[in-house]
């Protein structure tokens, strides 16, 4: 758990704000250190260690080649060939670029475009992904195809997205996507006895957060 505080800290745009580029670069070499004995030792739950080496991982991404890392190469080979189909190369390949330098939630780029894809042109669709696909949704995949299933049972599709994506965003991660999720699971249906469905889950994000 300790590993996790400390690598949450360092990531911490406050933090690192107030740092020179030397000192930053030595903190980070602190905490690998100090990340690597606490492995050895410590008593996190399994769930914690996942967190932890999604931070790590996280964090190595933005280290590879300048922020280009695994994330940034697996957008360009989902969002290129979408845009290919409808712009010349070369403008497919710099829109592509744009698009996906600030893309950090991946996994639900790639659910949201398939959503928005179902009634917006593809170039659309996929622009209206990688535009939220931000901080505010990584690690949320789960929340957001909960949210989305409920509000598509009245909502069009595109308008569904948005709404999943408006209340998914105001969570705030302090507590474990997992146990949200639970929350999810446990509230709807009680607020689904008497709410139409899409307020019913507007509810739910409220009570969970």
């Amino acid at each position: 758990m300790k590993a996790l505080i400390v690598i949450t800290t360092l990531l911490s745009s406050s933090y690192l704000f107030a740092q020179t580029r030397t000192s930053l670069l030595r903190s980070i070499r602190d905490v690998s250190y100090q990340v690597e004995q606490e492995s050895y030792n410590t008593q996190a739950s399994e769930r914690e260690l996942r967190e932890t080496l999604t931070l790590l991982r996280r964090g190595l991404d933005k280290l590879t080649n300048g922020g280009g890392g695994d994330t940034f190469q697996e957008c360009r080979i989902f969002v290129f060939p979408i845009l290919d189909r409808v712009l010349p190369a070369n403008d497919a390949l710099n829109e592509t670029l744009k698009l996906c330098r600030p893309v950090v939630a991946i996994e639900e780029m790639k659910f949201l475009f398939e959503k928005y894809d179902r009634t917006l042109p593809a170039r659309d669709a996929i622009t209206r992904a990688t535009r939220v696909a931000t901080e505010d949704l990584l690690d949320k995949l789960q929340l957001l195809e909960f949210a989305f299933e409920k509000y598509d049972r009245t909502l069009p599709s595109k308008d569904a997205a948005d709404r999943a994506v408006r209340g998914v965003s105001s969570i705030t991660l302090t507590r474990s996507p997992g146990r949200i999720l639970g929350c999810f699971q446990s509230s709807f249906p009680i607020y689904d006895r008497t709410l139409p469905s899409a307020d019913a889950m507007d509810e739910t994000i409220n009570a969970c957060k």
